[in-house]
């Protein structure tokens, strides 16, 4: 194993260790340092048989990947456990995809939701005290580099290059940023805390060129409602939004900003007074959320949606 994987498969078995009280039997690397893909994470049996007896699943090479890209960022923790529970249900023999069990457990643990994927955009960096040798991390549009260490006051920090892909990451974060402004697109929030319901569905563009025809995703208005953004009624057109809004009583949102909630906020609490839901980061913030609609604080944890 190379010294990142190193680094990062003794992180693994610490939080394994920590947060579930349960060693992890096999090993965890990096995606390769260039992998541009949205996968922040994944737990890969490297098995074309899976099997349904434990001891047999324990026996095969699993491996767990993570993108180094986010090694920085303060979720990537719950990244890690994320990958943990699909790793434990897995060499316990259960089904180990994004259902019931896998729900207890993220609640019981803090995993996030069961799309734990954070954008490119979001990009930490690594700053580090010649001095005092200790470690801190910053948004890559911060400028904490060249301050003072706030540890020893001795020193002024510095940026390291950890993986040596630090410009080309930055490259990718600041297209990410510019494309977010250049083509927004916006969902419409309802008082219940859901969302307006869309279909998916693809516009023409053209006429039919080699037997292809090129076609525009759009999304369509429904009847209904989720408490998915996933499944939610987007549009470019703010006008469109607009009506949408106001035939329901509802609020225009930015799609970017909402999926930022939905990612980072992925635990529901509903409130007994008016039945609407609230979002919260945490699994544990039963008795500290208001409601923002009837300002009552008498709630239930709904779990993740």
């Amino acid at each position: 194993m190379s010294d990142f994987d190193n680094l990062i498969n003794d992180y693994v078995h610490k939080v394994a260790e920590r947060d579930f009280g349960r060693p992890f039997l096999h090993r965890a690397q990096f995606l390769p340092l260039n992998y541009h893909g949205n996968t922040a994470g994944r737990m890969n049996p490297n098995s074309r048989i899976l099997h349904a007896d434990p001891e047999e699943r324990r026996k095969s090479d699993i491996v767990i990947e993570l993108r180094a890209r986010d090694f920085m960022d303060p979720k990537f923790v719950k990244t890690v456990r994320h990958e943990l529970i699909h790793y434990f249900l897995y060499i316990d023999g259960e089904d180990f995809g994004h259902n019931r069990a896998f729900k207890q457990m993220s609640n019981q643990v803090d995993a996030g939701g069961t799309y734990h994927h954070r954008g490119l955009e979001y990009l930490y960096l690594r700053l580090a005290c010649p001095h005092c040798k200790k470690v801190y991390r910053q948004n890559y549009q911060s400028e904490n580099a060249g301050q003072t260490c706030p540890n020893c006051q001795s020193a002024k920090l510095e940026v390291e290059d950890l993986f040596g892909y630090n410009k080309a990451w930055m490259k990718q974060a600041d297209h990410r940023r510019q494309e977010i402004l250049e083509h927004p697109r916006y969902v419409v929030g309802l008082p219940d805390g859901s969302y307006i319901r869309g279909e998916a569905s693809y516009l023409p563009l053209g006429p039919v060129k080699g037997g292809r025809q090129l076609v525009q995703p759009i999304s369509i208005a429904q009847d209904k409602s989720t408490m998915s953004l996933r499944q939610a009624f987007w549009t470019r057109d703010l006008a469109e939004a607009r009506r949408e809004a106001d035939q329901r009583e509802g609020q225009v949102l930015d799609h970017y900003q909402a999926w930022d909630d939905f990612v980072e906020s992925p635990y529901l609490y509903r409130c007994k007074d008016c039945k609407r839901y609230e979002r919260r980061e945490s699994p544990f913030c039963l008795d500290n959320i208001g409601c923002q609609r009837c300002d009552s604080q008498r709630f239930e944890f709904k779990g993740i949606r």
